[in-house]
Protein backbone atom coordinates (compact mmCIF):
# COMPACT_ATOMS: atom_id res chain seq x y z
CA UNK A 1 0.00 0.00 0.00
CA UNK A 2 3.07 2.12 0.71
CA UNK A 3 4.81 2.03 -2.46
CA UNK A 4 1.37 2.28 -4.35
CA UNK A 5 0.67 5.58 -2.37
CA UNK A 6 4.19 6.68 -3.19
CA UNK A 7 3.53 6.40 -6.95
CA UNK A 8 0.76 7.71 -7.05
CA UNK A 9 2.13 11.10 -5.05
CA UNK A 10 5.44 10.79 -7.35
CA UNK A 11 2.42 10.53 -10.34
CA UNK A 12 0.14 13.31 -8.99
CA UNK A 13 3.97 15.72 -9.37
CA UNK A 14 4.81 14.60 -12.17
CA UNK A 15 1.42 15.26 -14.10
CA UNK A 16 0.96 18.60 -12.48
CA UNK A 17 1.04 21.07 -15.26
CA UNK A 18 1.00 19.26 -17.99
CA UNK A 19 -0.80 18.74 -21.07
CA UNK A 20 -2.98 15.52 -21.32
CA UNK A 21 -0.31 14.26 -24.12
CA UNK A 22 2.21 14.47 -21.32
CA UNK A 23 -0.01 13.24 -19.03
CA UNK A 24 -1.07 10.07 -20.87
CA UNK A 25 2.76 9.29 -21.39
CA UNK A 26 3.86 9.27 -17.67
CA UNK A 27 1.12 6.71 -17.12
CA UNK A 28 2.42 4.41 -19.73
CA UNK A 29 5.94 5.06 -18.92
CA UNK A 30 4.64 4.31 -14.94
CA UNK A 31 3.34 0.78 -16.14
CA UNK A 32 6.03 0.21 -18.25
CA UNK A 33 8.58 0.67 -15.89
CA UNK A 34 11.71 1.50 -18.25
CA UNK A 35 11.31 2.63 -21.72
CA UNK A 36 13.98 4.08 -24.47
CA UNK A 37 14.28 7.54 -25.85
CA UNK A 38 12.53 6.24 -28.83
CA UNK A 39 9.50 4.77 -26.86
CA UNK A 40 9.11 8.41 -25.11
CA UNK A 41 9.10 10.42 -28.43
CA UNK A 42 6.68 7.92 -29.75
CA UNK A 43 4.09 8.45 -26.38
CA UNK A 44 4.75 11.84 -26.66
CA UNK A 45 4.49 12.29 -30.12
CA UNK A 46 7.60 14.48 -30.52
CA UNK A 47 11.16 14.78 -31.74
CA UNK A 48 13.78 12.89 -29.69
CA UNK A 49 14.83 16.65 -28.68
CA UNK A 50 11.72 17.54 -27.24
CA UNK A 51 11.21 13.81 -25.97
CA UNK A 52 15.14 14.31 -23.90
CA UNK A 53 13.99 17.89 -22.47
CA UNK A 54 10.80 16.44 -21.11
CA UNK A 55 12.84 13.10 -19.12
CA UNK A 56 14.64 15.76 -17.33
CA UNK A 57 11.46 17.93 -16.29
CA UNK A 58 10.60 14.34 -14.75
CA UNK A 59 13.78 13.55 -13.25
CA UNK A 60 13.98 10.51 -14.99
CA UNK A 61 16.92 7.63 -14.07
CA UNK A 62 18.97 6.85 -16.99
CA UNK A 63 20.88 3.12 -16.81
CA UNK A 64 24.08 3.04 -16.37
CA UNK A 65 24.88 -0.08 -18.48
CA UNK A 66 23.65 -1.17 -22.20
CA UNK A 67 24.62 2.34 -23.39
CA UNK A 68 22.50 4.48 -20.94
CA UNK A 69 19.56 3.48 -23.58
CA UNK A 70 17.18 3.14 -20.76
CA UNK A 71 14.91 5.67 -18.53
CA UNK A 72 13.12 4.77 -15.44
CA UNK A 73 10.72 7.23 -13.35
CA UNK A 74 11.52 8.17 -9.71
CA UNK A 75 9.71 5.46 -7.57
CA UNK A 76 9.86 2.94 -9.78
CA UNK A 77 13.46 1.44 -8.97
CA UNK A 78 13.79 -0.47 -5.82
CA UNK A 79 17.47 -0.17 -5.11
CA UNK A 80 19.08 -3.02 -3.27
CA UNK A 81 21.57 -2.09 -0.50
CA UNK A 82 24.25 -0.90 -2.62
CA UNK A 83 21.96 1.75 -4.24
CA UNK A 84 21.43 -0.46 -7.68
CA UNK A 85 18.34 -1.65 -9.35
CA UNK A 86 18.42 -4.54 -11.86
CA UNK A 87 14.82 -4.76 -14.58
CA UNK A 88 15.75 -7.85 -16.26
CA UNK A 89 19.20 -6.98 -18.03
CA UNK A 90 19.14 -3.34 -17.22
CA UNK A 91 20.77 -1.72 -14.18
CA UNK A 92 19.82 1.67 -12.70
CA UNK A 93 21.69 3.18 -10.04
CA UNK A 94 20.81 6.20 -7.41
CA UNK A 95 24.15 7.47 -8.34
CA UNK A 96 24.10 7.96 -11.10
CA UNK A 97 26.13 6.32 -13.99
CA UNK A 98 28.70 3.83 -13.86
CA UNK A 99 31.76 5.98 -12.61
CA UNK A 100 29.91 7.38 -10.25
CA UNK A 101 28.60 4.47 -9.08
CA UNK A 102 31.66 2.71 -8.58
CA UNK A 103 33.19 5.44 -6.71
CA UNK A 104 30.02 5.49 -4.25
CA UNK A 105 30.22 2.20 -4.00
CA UNK A 106 34.22 2.78 -3.25
CA UNK A 107 33.70 5.51 -0.71
CA UNK A 108 30.90 3.42 1.56
CA UNK A 109 32.98 -0.06 1.63
CA UNK A 110 34.60 -0.73 4.82
CA UNK A 111 38.05 -1.94 3.23
CA UNK A 112 38.14 -0.57 -0.35
CA UNK A 113 37.27 -2.89 -3.50
CA UNK A 114 39.41 -5.21 -5.62
CA UNK A 115 38.52 -5.16 -9.52
CA UNK A 116 36.99 -8.29 -9.05
CA UNK A 117 34.35 -6.81 -6.11
CA UNK A 118 33.85 -4.02 -8.34
CA UNK A 119 32.80 -6.06 -11.34
CA UNK A 120 30.41 -8.62 -9.78
CA UNK A 121 28.47 -5.56 -8.04
CA UNK A 122 28.02 -3.66 -11.97
CA UNK A 123 28.08 -6.29 -14.07
CA UNK A 124 31.19 -5.84 -15.97
CA UNK A 125 34.14 -8.15 -16.48
CA UNK A 126 36.99 -7.89 -14.19
CA UNK A 127 39.68 -6.63 -17.42
CA UNK A 128 36.88 -3.97 -18.41
CA UNK A 129 38.47 -0.65 -19.56
CA UNK A 130 36.68 0.94 -16.71
CA UNK A 131 39.48 0.15 -14.69
CA UNK A 132 41.94 1.76 -16.34
CA UNK A 133 39.49 4.98 -16.20
CA UNK A 134 39.13 4.59 -12.42
CA UNK A 135 42.98 4.33 -11.17
CA UNK A 136 42.99 8.23 -12.76
CA UNK A 137 39.30 9.15 -11.26
CA UNK A 138 39.18 11.94 -8.94
CA UNK A 139 38.84 11.03 -5.09
CA UNK A 140 39.78 7.21 -5.90
CA UNK A 141 43.46 5.82 -4.91
CA UNK A 142 44.57 2.32 -5.97
CA UNK A 143 46.94 0.74 -4.32
CA UNK A 144 48.52 -3.79 -4.63
CA UNK A 145 47.15 -5.65 -1.71
CA UNK A 146 48.21 -9.44 -1.79
CA UNK A 147 48.68 -9.40 -5.59
CA UNK A 148 45.54 -7.34 -6.49
CA UNK A 149 45.01 -3.61 -7.09
CA UNK A 150 42.14 -2.36 -4.33
CA UNK A 151 40.60 0.61 -5.06
CA UNK A 152 40.48 3.00 -2.17
CA UNK A 153 38.51 6.55 -1.26
CA UNK A 154 41.03 9.30 -0.30
CA UNK A 155 38.59 10.43 2.09
CA UNK A 156 38.50 7.51 4.05
CA UNK A 157 42.07 5.91 2.70
CA UNK A 158 43.33 5.43 6.30
CA UNK A 159 40.16 4.00 7.58
CA UNK A 160 39.52 1.33 4.84
CA UNK A 161 43.10 0.60 4.57
CA UNK A 162 43.59 0.00 8.45
CA UNK A 163 40.61 -2.19 7.96
CA UNK A 164 41.69 -4.33 5.41
CA UNK A 165 44.93 -4.82 6.76
CA UNK A 166 43.27 -5.64 10.36
CA UNK A 167 43.88 -9.93 10.80
CA UNK A 168 39.96 -11.99 10.54
CA UNK A 169 39.34 -15.68 10.54
CA UNK A 170 38.24 -15.82 7.34
CA UNK A 171 34.64 -15.99 8.60
CA UNK A 172 32.32 -13.65 10.11
CA UNK A 173 29.75 -13.93 13.08
CA UNK A 174 27.31 -14.14 10.76
CA UNK A 175 28.10 -16.74 8.67
CA UNK A 176 28.12 -18.69 12.11
CA UNK A 177 25.08 -20.01 14.11
CA UNK A 178 24.76 -18.66 17.34
CA UNK A 179 24.13 -21.96 18.46
CA UNK A 180 28.26 -22.26 17.89
CA UNK A 181 29.40 -19.15 19.09
CA UNK A 182 29.39 -20.23 22.93
CA UNK A 183 31.36 -23.10 21.66
CA UNK A 184 33.60 -21.78 19.62
CA UNK A 185 34.73 -18.80 22.72
CA UNK A 186 35.17 -21.79 24.55
CA UNK A 187 37.10 -23.41 21.88
CA UNK A 188 39.52 -20.72 21.64
CA UNK A 189 40.47 -20.58 25.25
CA UNK A 190 41.18 -24.02 25.36
CA UNK A 191 43.39 -24.56 22.42
CA UNK A 192 43.97 -28.51 23.51
CA UNK A 193 40.39 -29.50 22.57
CA UNK A 194 39.56 -28.11 18.96
CA UNK A 195 37.95 -30.99 17.78
CA UNK A 196 34.79 -30.91 19.22
CA UNK A 197 33.56 -27.73 17.70
CA UNK A 198 35.08 -28.23 14.38
CA UNK A 199 33.69 -31.68 13.68
CA UNK A 200 30.10 -30.52 14.91
CA UNK A 201 30.38 -27.39 12.82
CA UNK A 202 32.30 -28.67 9.38
CA UNK A 203 32.47 -32.42 9.52
CA UNK A 204 35.70 -32.76 8.44
CA UNK A 205 38.25 -35.72 9.79
CA UNK A 206 40.38 -35.68 12.83
CA UNK A 207 43.26 -35.53 10.85
CA UNK A 208 41.77 -32.19 8.53
CA UNK A 209 40.73 -30.77 12.19
CA UNK A 210 44.17 -30.57 13.61
CA UNK A 211 45.41 -29.01 10.39
CA UNK A 212 41.91 -26.77 10.67
CA UNK A 213 42.86 -26.02 14.17
CA UNK A 214 46.91 -24.26 13.01
CA UNK A 215 45.22 -22.11 10.40
CA UNK A 216 42.40 -21.07 12.85
CA UNK A 217 44.56 -20.44 15.86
Amino acid sequence: MAKHAQNDCLLHILCHGVDMDAEKAIKEFQKRKVVTIEEIADLLDSSVTTARRQLKKWWTYTSFNMNGRYYSLPGIPRFDEHGIWKYREILFSQYGNLMQTISQLIERSETGLNARQIAQLVEIVPNSSVFSRLQHAPGIRREKHQGRFVYFSEEKYQEQKSGLSRPHLGISSSQIPSLFIPLLENNLSSPNEPTIFWSAFSGISKENTAKKQGQFL
